[in-house]
């Protein structure tokens, strides 16, 4: 554990906290999946806060271990990152919250509440690729290792910009229509 410790001490702290809440959430959801017998379309009403905890664990934990390298910028790479810690816990905590009240928590608009809390997610996913971006553009200004790991970087921040595009699509635009007509 000490190892551990040493290794992460120069990472972004609240990312690195952050990403201990969501390991304790993936295995709260986990115990949900086998606890909770409720299911949504067939899968368990935990199975999404499951998936988002670890997708954003690792992506918080990538972030905390890269901001630091962006010694050109280091404070806008701090406050990036906390604007990061702060977007995510609302839009995690908003899955969770709609896992245990049994209900969609993308795509619903089927009482004014459920459509308050995807709207508020929709926003969420378009202020977080924001930031993303702005991370990227930090990463694309500067070496942050040797060429192979920055060149590493770079691509790895290309596809998670593009991957939340895809979800900017799903939730804004066409992808609504797509979900509605499929589900």
């Amino acid at each position: 554990m000490t190892h551990a410790l040493r290794l992460v001490s120069g990472w972004h702290r609240p990312l690195v906290v952050f990403s201990a809440v969501l390991t304790g959430l993936a295995v709260f959801s986990a115990a949900g999946m086998l606890i909770d017998e409720r299911t949504l379309d067939g899968a368990s009403v935990w199975l999404k806060p499951f998936k988002f905890a670890l997708s954003f664990m690792v992506y918080s934990l990538t972030l905390a271990w890269l901001l630091p390298m962006l010694g050109r910028t280091p404070e806008l790479a701090r406050k990036t990152g906390s604007v990061i810690v702060g977007l995510s816990t609302v839009g995690v905590g908003l899955i969770t919250v709609q896992a245990a009240r049994g209900r969609h928590s993308h795509f619903n608009i089927s009482t004014p509440q459920d459509a308050a809390v995807f709207g508020v997610m929709g926003t969420l996913v378009t202020v977080l690729a924001v930031v993303t971006t702005v991370v990227a553009v930090l990463a694309l200004r500067q070496q942050t290792g040797d060429r192979v790991t920055t060149a590493g970087l770079r691509f790895g921040l290309l596809v998670c910009l593009l991957g939340m595009m895809v979800a900017y699509y799903m939730v804004g635009g066409t992808g609504r229509a797509e979900a509605a007509a499929a589900g």
